[in-house]
């Protein structure tokens, strides 16, 4: 009755404990602490025991009030063990929700270390118990055996108290086993169901973290990898927008001029580009005439294309104010560095005014490469040399204009990135100019697109079929004949 009486107390002190102290702690600390609370109470309850036999019977308090106690902590060992895997299954399932727990653990506790220590503390305590017994049945039939009518019966009530000891120990630690699994399994469950729906495309769900082990972590960075893929997938988005924006930015087809034929292509590395492609009408000096516009903005991306916009419409708001070519380019410039101040960005462009009336053309090249003049009948090059700085680094620079008669016949103007000309082979060989030049005179005889597409088809058959490391702009204008 007084065994009864102690469980019936701990019992009794149990559901106190688990609202005000295992409720109270974290989810990731509940499993434990429930652990530790159970076991208490069945060691208080045999502690009690003991304490009660040795004050009301005088029974002595290490040779059998000590057995009591391993008793109870033995059964209040699996006993606490079983309730505390069975609150981690229950707080796995209730914490599969919106406000779960998905951050990783703070502290590692890996699964071996559990096993290891679980199984020394079973092995000690079966060890006990098993020993406890043995001993006990010893003393008791070395004092019945020579009142015993058979031997073999003895043994037989020794072997069948054994047994039923060991057939109890082997339940405890086949529920043990059972229950571990069953954590397994839900562990797995939630972590392979989250990651079919993320291979699926659904990144809504996150796996809930709920134990301090390689369960734990695991679903704590897997859940990171969805908060990350999440973010790419918002990137990417606004990588398509940028894109879009841009796209619709270049120009779509190439304008008209008496007497010329004109064709441009810009191909980017990447989804968004630095490269800057365009043509607008503008005044300068009481002359109207055809502005093309190639710039290159250091690196290339989203941050290049947005240096890109930025240009364009200082360049295009500009452009609509009296002045000159080089005054033009000293405002645009002012404005830029204040854009790019302390961004270690930069830009070079090469803008050229075709005249309306065919006198000539006007230029500024702003730290860019010299646009090339072919002329088939000669087989002669002509740069377009200037010797200014690129955009965005001294705002009070100021640039020089310069100009030469229109294109002959036949002539061909040539406007480029270096995209074009360094692009590597698979050996490491740059493209270079001099194979950029032979490519137009070879096909001088047909059409400004023609030269554009074959000089754009030797340069990706150069590249061996892959893509572009730089953005590569070309423009092509052509004198009719």
């Amino acid at each position: 009755m007084i065994h009864l009486g102690a469980l019936s107390a701990a019992f009794a002190a149990r559901h106190f404990a688990i609202q005000k102290i295992v409720l109270a702690r974290s989810v990731l600390a509940r499993s434990l602490c429930q652990f530790r609370v159970e076991f208490i109470l069945f060691f208080a309850a045999g502690m009690a025991v003991c304490l009660y036999n040795l004050f009301v019977f005088g029974f002595p308090f290490l040779q059998s009030g000590m057995k009591v106690v391993l008793g109870f902590s033995t059964i209040g060992f699996f006993a606490a063990l079983d309730l505390a895997l069975a609150r981690e299954r229950s707080t796995a399932r209730k914490e599969a929700g919106p406000a779960a727990n998905v951050t990783p653990p703070d502290q590692f506790y890996p699964l071996t270390r559990r096993f290891t220590l679980v199984s020394l503390i079973v092995v000690l305590l079966v060890t006990g118990v098993v020993v406890l017994v043995v001993e006990r049945d010893l003393a008791w039939f070395s004092q019945v055996r020579s009142q015993a009518e058979s031997l073999h019966e003895l043994r037989m009530v020794i072997f069948i108290e054994l047994v039923f000891v060991m057939a109890v120990l082997l339940v405890l630690v086949i529920n043990l086993v059972y229950s571990y699994s069953r954590n397994l399994k839900l562990l797995f469950n939630n972590q392979t169901e989250v990651l079919e729906k993320v291979a699926q495309g659904n990144l809504d769900n996150f796996v809930p973290v709920v134990t301090q082990d390689e369960f734990g972590f695991i679903a704590g960075h897997t859940n990171t990898m969805i908060e990350g893929l999440k973010d790419r997938l918002r990137l990417a988005e606004g990588i398509k927008v940028a894109q879009k924006v841009q796209q619709n930015l270049i120009p779509q087809s190439p304008p008209r001029l008496n007497g010329h034929k004109i064709a441009a292509k810009s191909l980017y590395s990447d989804e968004t580009g630095g490269d800057y492609l365009d043509f607008f009408e503008v005044e300068l000096e009481g002359k109207s005439g055809l502005g093309v516009v190639v710039g290159d903005v250091t690196g290339h991306g989203v941050g290049a294309a947005l240096l890109m916009a930025s240009v364009r419409g200082f360049l295009r708001q500009r452009a609509v104010l009296p002045g000159s070519l080089a005054r033009m380019m000293d405002d645009v410039n002012r404005q830029l560095v204040r854009d790019t101040k302390d961004t270690g960005r930069f830009m070079s462009l090469f803008f050229l005014v075709l005249d309306s009336d065919g006198n000539g053309m006007t230029w500024v090249s702003c730290g860019h490469d010299p646009a090339l003049i072919f002329d088939p009948a000669k087989g002669a090059v002509e740069e377009l040399k200037g010797h200014d700085l690129v955009l965005g680094v001294e705002k009070g620079w100021s640039f020089n204009q310069y100009r030469r008669g229109p294109l002959q016949p036949g002539q061909i103007l040539v406007l480029a990135t270096d995209g074009v000309w360094e692009a590597a082979g698979p050996d490491g060989r740059m493209f270079g100019k001099e194979r950029m030049k032979k490519s137009i005179m070879r096909n001088a005889e047909g059409e400004a697109g023609e030269i554009l597409q074959n000089l754009f088809d030797e340069l990706i058959d150069f590249r061996g079929g892959g893509s572009l490391e730089d953005d590569a702009t070309l423009v092509v204008i052509k004198a009719e004949t």
